[in-house]
């Protein structure tokens, strides 16, 4: 592909051409403009396979993603995980999403997690307004995450994580000297509870988390007077883990996702100039209830567990039309085999044929290993939680 960007075409190609483009099914859509998109990007395999749950299911070394207070439930003392996701395959694009994480525990209660994405944009060839080639450059952005999880009960944990985010948009191509790369740093709060319970006379897990995630300053490639929001989200869901028999267990789960960027004006220096919480609030406050009910995406999932080794997985996502109008099916399967598992994703778009995200597979691998917890210093021995990672028994 060949183009002459300047500043501001280059900008939406990739922010809004790339990202919106890739998930709107309808011309009628009004979806609101963030800088690194790449951030809502769901990682891994096995929520890949779930419809984008995430919340509240099993914690696995994944979970900084979608809920880091998980990470003070995980049962192994390390954990990392890697995943792979050729991104936008159906058009050509060479792009792709990788993932690194990785946690310890610092004892019964106490995790620290450590996590980065890289998004690969794919080759770019730049020309100047007359055509005249100028170079080749690959877009590539990343984030680095750092967080600390604690285990306040058996059944209740909270989490923060700190945040850097790169943005390397050009590669100096663009012929706008002015035109950087822009960096931001921002934080997520997340919490988790899990309670034990019994249904049809066999144990089970009902499990609630929250999450709200990329709260921090804006991202300014060139203009300081006109940066841009980043895509702050929060993420609420809840599971419930059953039993079925002594070998194989079920788990039914159910997030809702809601952007809190407010809804462009016709000042837009005044629109990009609000602080963060007057933004959260203006979020809220522009739109009408039925309108901002509009606003959450639905994912729906469903993995079946045997014998704590083989899993499969399936999910449905949801978006209403006006904000974006993403509807897909999903699969999955995972082996689980002493300290190694893979994970496997595929998605089916569930709206137009031609949709840019069908045929979207997910790679991931995890490793845990045991070792033994240094006591976390109460005076009474810690309670053993009611919940196991990643598809285990419950208690």
């Amino acid at each position: 592909m060949k183009h002459s960007f300047t500043h501001a075409i280059f900008v939406l190609s990739l922010w809004l051409g790339l990202f919106v483009s890739a998930y709107a099914q309808t011309l009628e859509v009004s979806v609101q403009p963030v800088a690194v998109p790449y951030l809502l990007i769901i990682p891994d395999s096995r929520s890949g396979g779930m419809g984008d749950v995430g919340a509240a299911i099993s914690p696995d070394p994944n979970t900084t993603f979608y809920n880091p207070s998980k990470l003070a439930f995980l049962k192994n003392r390390i954990g990392f995980g890697v995943s792979y996701v050729p991104w936008l395959g159906n058009l050509g694009a060479g792009m792709g999403l990788s993932y690194l994480s990785s946690y310890y525990k610092l004892n019964q209660r106490q995790v620290v997690g450590f996590a980065m994405k890289y998004f690969d944009q794919g080759s770019i060839d730049f020309t100047d307004n007359q055509g005249r080639y100028l170079g080749t450059y690959r877009p590539n952005e990343f984030n680095i995450d750092g967080t600390f999880a604690m285990k306040l009960s058996p059944y209740f944990s909270i989490a923060g994580t700190g945040r850097f985010i790169y943005s390397n948009l050009t590669g100096g191509f663009d012929g706008e000297p002015n035109f950087k790369p822009g960096a931001a740093a921002a934080v997520d709060l997340s919490v988790f509870y899990t309670q034990p319970t019994k249904l049809a006379g066999q144990t089970g897990i009902w499990s609630w988390g929250a999450n709200f995630s990329n709260m921090g300053s804006k991202l300014v490639y060139s203009n300081p007077q006109e940066p841009d929001y980043l895509p702050t989200n929060l993420r609420l869901g809840t599971a419930y883990t059953h039993n079925l028999d002594a070998f194989s267990t079920l788990t039914l789960a159910l997030d809702l996702n809601k952007l809190f960027v407010p809804a462009p004006t016709d000042s837009l220096g005044q629109w990009k100039r609000k602080g963060l919480f007057t933004a959260i609030g203006s979020s809220v406050a522009d739109e009408s209830f039925s309108e901002e009910m509009k606003g959450f995406n639905y994912s729906l999932g469903a993995e079946y567990w045997y014998n704590n080794l083989f899993a499969l997985r399936a999910g449905y996502f949801y978006e209403h039309p006006s904000e974006g109008a993403r509807t897909f099916l999903s699969l999955g399967a995972g082996i689980r085999y002493q300290q190694l598992g893979v994970d496997f994703s595929y998605l089916l778009s569930a709206g137009r044929a031609n949709n840019p995200l069908s045929n979207t597979l997910r790679f991931s691998l995890i490793f845990t290993f045991e070792g033994r917890q240094k006591n976390s210093g109460a005076s009474e021995p810690v309670e053993e939680s009611p919940i196991l990672e990643d598809g285990g028994k419950t208690n």
